[in-house]
């Protein structure tokens, strides 16, 4: 929590490595975020629905659908919601769909926890 004793925001962590999911859980939290995690998109879509969340970080290689296709429903089903797609390989936001281009960013792992942050408090502003 912020030195306020209130949050930042709420974001949700797609991650299917436990490993991985862990440690942005712990680094968000210590930038004063509310996270919640989940190993899969259909557990995200079923979360993130409700508009609780005001940023989702999602790794582009999920179990059960492909992390642009995750947060594409996403950006289609809440005008409001913002984005970190992550992969170690590159992509282009140009694939997404025209309605997530401002919504959206990328960060290629393996990447450094500042750039995270930098982008969190982008997106969140």
């Amino acid at each position: 929590m912020g030195e306020s004793g209130r949050t930042a925001g709420r974001i949700l962590v797609v991650e299917d490595e436990p490993t991985l999911a862990s440690l942005l859980k712990r680094y968000l939290a210590r930038l004063g975020y509310e996270v919640d995690v989940c190993s899969s998109a259909a557990e995200a879509l079923e979360q993130a629905l409700d508009g609780k969340y005001r940023l989702v970080v999602a790794d582009r290689s999920l179990p059960d659908m492909a992390g642009e296709e995750l947060l594409s429903r996403l950006c289609e089903a809440d005008a409001q919601l913002r984005a970190i797609l992550l992969s170690g390989y590159l992509f282009e936001l140009s694939s997404l769909p025209a309605r997530c281009h401002e919504r959206v960013r990328f960060l290629q792992k393996p990447f450094l926890p500042e750039a995270l942050a930098a982008l969190v408090s982008e997106l969140s502003t």
